[in-house]
């Protein structure tokens, strides 16, 4: 599944071109993916701007009657957007494109690509991401000023019981972070991602707080992270694959002290830690 840096990617990679274009029509393909909850708009919607909140992809727009909406995108697990020039026939597994024309003039077609449809775009009037109610309950975004050391301290202790993987995986708590990150993160601050909330010590989530930023710019530095399914908005992959020091790559020896890599079912999830670097 795309996790924060993914989706900031991708909402990167397609804002350049998709600026200030004009949707002309929206064209679905397999029923369920697409649901206009809008209650009608007039064709053709100009492109706003493009945001994200956690692992959703948001797109403002503005209808030919001047109505404000807004389009939102997650891709679970196997979803992309692929913004083509239009020529070519939409690759298979394509549900849902979005014709449009660009601020140049030039035809393009946004494409919403899912083996597994999984996925799901929604249609709002207005500009207010919480309408949705996935959205509205979404934690702090984890590079904004609202998530600090105290605020992570905070949610911490507000789960004694789960694990701190677990903490940092609840979207309540934290926006974007999925099973990649809050590996990378937790090896960072040299915690073991099996020990309970109640052990975590003040400091150890002040560490925790700058390792989680610092592995989430990483990751957009780099792109994202591409083993199997993502691509960014223009077919892309990333490179942090590369870097990564402990997801995917059980029983490799660590890149800190040589010990091989663990791997154990923490949260419902694999997880891979280093079981001299991280207590």
């Amino acid at each position: 599944m795309p996790e924060l840096p993914e989706v900031e990617t991708i909402r990167q990679s397609l804002s350049e071109r998709l600026g200030s274009a004009r949707i002309t029509r929206i064209e679905q393909r397999f029923p369920g993916v697409f649901s206009d909850l809008s209650g009608g708009y007039a064709l053709p919607l100009t492109v706003e701007g493009l945001r994200r909140r956690g692992k959703y992809l948001l797109i403002d727009l503005c209808d030919d009657r001047g109505s404000p909406l807004i389009l939102i995108l997650h891709f679970r697990m196997t979803g992309k957007c692929l913004l083509t020039d239009g020529g070519a026939e939409p690759a298979a597994h394509t549900h849902v494109s979005l014709f449009a024309e660009d601020r140049d003039g030039a035809q393009c077609r946004l494409d919403y690509n899912d083996v597994r449809r999984f996925g799901r775009i929604w249609l709002f009037s207005g500009r207010d991401e919480t309408v949705h109610p996935t959205i509205r309950a979404l934690g702090p975004e984890p590079l904004s000023d609202q998530f600090t050391a105290d605020s992570l301290w905070q949610s911490i202790r507000r789960h004694p019981q789960p694990s701190v993987k677990a903490i940092l995986l609840n979207q309540a708590e934290i926006a974007g972070i999925g099973n990649i990150y809050a590996d990378e993160a937790l090896f960072l601050a040299g915690i073991r991602p099996s020990r309970r909330g109640r052990s975590i010590r003040k400091y150890e989530a002040v560490r925790l707080h700058q390792a989680i930023r610092d592995v989430l710019l990483l990751g957009i530095g780099h792109r994202g992270t591409s083993f199997r399914d993502y691509v960014d908005g223009l077919g892309r992959q990333g490179s942090f694959q590369q870097v990564l020091n402990v997801y995917g790559r059980s029983g490799a020896p660590c890149r800190v002290c040589g010990t091989p890599l663990q791997t154990a079912t923490v949260a419902g999830r694999t997880t891979r830690s280093c079981p001299v670097c991280q207590k």
